[in-house]
Protein backbone atom coordinates (compact mmCIF):
# COMPACT_ATOMS: atom_id res chain seq x y z
CA UNK A 1 0.00 0.00 0.00
CA UNK A 2 0.87 3.57 -0.74
CA UNK A 3 0.43 6.60 1.69
CA UNK A 4 2.00 9.48 3.09
CA UNK A 5 3.04 11.30 6.19
CA UNK A 6 3.13 14.73 7.38
CA UNK A 7 5.91 15.46 9.76
CA UNK A 8 3.80 18.56 11.31
CA UNK A 9 0.29 17.25 11.53
CA UNK A 10 0.43 13.07 11.05
CA UNK A 11 3.80 11.98 11.69
CA UNK A 12 2.79 8.75 12.12
CA UNK A 13 0.19 6.12 10.77
CA UNK A 14 -1.14 2.84 12.02
CA UNK A 15 -2.20 -0.30 10.05
CA UNK A 16 -3.96 -3.15 11.78
CA UNK A 17 -4.67 -6.47 10.21
CA UNK A 18 -5.66 -10.08 11.64
CA UNK A 19 -2.60 -12.58 11.58
CA UNK A 20 -2.47 -16.14 11.63
CA UNK A 21 -0.72 -18.41 14.58
CA UNK A 22 2.36 -20.22 12.92
CA UNK A 23 3.54 -18.09 9.70
CA UNK A 24 6.07 -16.13 9.65
CA UNK A 25 5.36 -12.21 8.50
CA UNK A 26 7.92 -9.64 7.06
CA UNK A 27 6.97 -6.30 7.55
CA UNK A 28 8.42 -3.69 5.59
CA UNK A 29 8.36 0.31 5.17
CA UNK A 30 9.74 1.84 2.40
CA UNK A 31 10.23 5.58 1.80
CA UNK A 32 10.56 7.82 -1.22
CA UNK A 33 12.34 11.45 -1.80
CA UNK A 34 11.60 13.15 1.19
CA UNK A 35 11.95 10.93 4.23
CA UNK A 36 15.75 9.92 5.54
CA UNK A 37 14.33 7.81 8.27
CA UNK A 38 11.31 5.73 8.62
CA UNK A 39 10.39 3.47 11.44
CA UNK A 40 8.20 0.45 11.88
CA UNK A 41 7.21 -0.65 15.32
CA UNK A 42 5.26 -4.28 15.71
CA UNK A 43 2.36 -4.66 18.28
CA UNK A 44 -0.14 -7.73 19.25
CA UNK A 45 -3.16 -7.09 20.98
CA UNK A 46 -3.33 -8.61 24.02
CA UNK A 47 -6.90 -8.47 26.02
CA UNK A 48 -7.43 -4.38 25.21
CA UNK A 49 -3.37 -3.64 25.72
CA UNK A 50 -1.27 -3.02 22.97
CA UNK A 51 2.35 -5.32 23.42
CA UNK A 52 5.53 -4.60 21.32
CA UNK A 53 6.61 -7.01 19.79
CA UNK A 54 9.65 -5.98 17.28
CA UNK A 55 10.87 -3.12 15.83
CA UNK A 56 13.36 -1.23 12.81
CA UNK A 57 14.19 2.02 14.17
CA UNK A 58 17.67 2.29 12.79
CA UNK A 59 18.83 5.36 10.56
CA UNK A 60 17.64 4.37 7.24
CA UNK A 61 14.46 5.09 4.51
CA UNK A 62 14.16 1.25 4.71
CA UNK A 63 12.64 -0.20 7.72
CA UNK A 64 12.27 -4.44 8.17
CA UNK A 65 11.12 -6.61 10.74
CA UNK A 66 10.72 -9.99 10.59
CA UNK A 67 8.20 -12.01 13.30
CA UNK A 68 6.72 -15.44 13.94
CA UNK A 69 3.16 -15.15 14.57
CA UNK A 70 2.52 -17.45 18.13
CA UNK A 71 -1.22 -16.50 18.40
CA UNK A 72 -3.67 -15.60 15.64
CA UNK A 73 -4.94 -12.12 16.77
CA UNK A 74 -5.18 -8.64 15.94
CA UNK A 75 -1.69 -7.07 14.81
CA UNK A 76 -0.71 -3.49 14.64
CA UNK A 77 2.32 -1.55 12.52
CA UNK A 78 2.93 2.04 13.34
CA UNK A 79 5.37 3.43 10.93
CA UNK A 80 6.75 6.86 11.83
CA UNK A 81 8.62 9.03 9.58
CA UNK A 82 11.28 10.12 11.81
CA UNK A 83 13.88 12.72 9.57
CA UNK A 84 12.70 14.26 6.73
CA UNK A 85 14.60 16.35 3.74
CA UNK A 86 14.94 20.12 3.98
CA UNK A 87 11.85 21.76 3.43
CA UNK A 88 9.93 18.70 3.27
CA UNK A 89 6.68 18.37 5.07
CA UNK A 90 4.81 15.68 3.68
CA UNK A 91 5.86 12.42 2.05
CA UNK A 92 4.68 9.59 0.27
CA UNK A 93 5.74 5.56 1.68
CA UNK A 94 4.58 2.14 0.92
CA UNK A 95 4.32 -0.94 3.17
CA UNK A 96 4.15 -4.08 2.62
CA UNK A 97 2.78 -7.10 4.56
CA UNK A 98 3.99 -10.82 3.44
CA UNK A 99 4.62 -14.54 4.65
Amino acid sequence: MIDRLNKDSNPTRNYTRTLYKGNTYVALATSGKGINDIDLIVYRKSGSNWIQLDKDTDNSDVAVVEFECTATGQYKFEIKGYSYETNITEAFFGFILAF
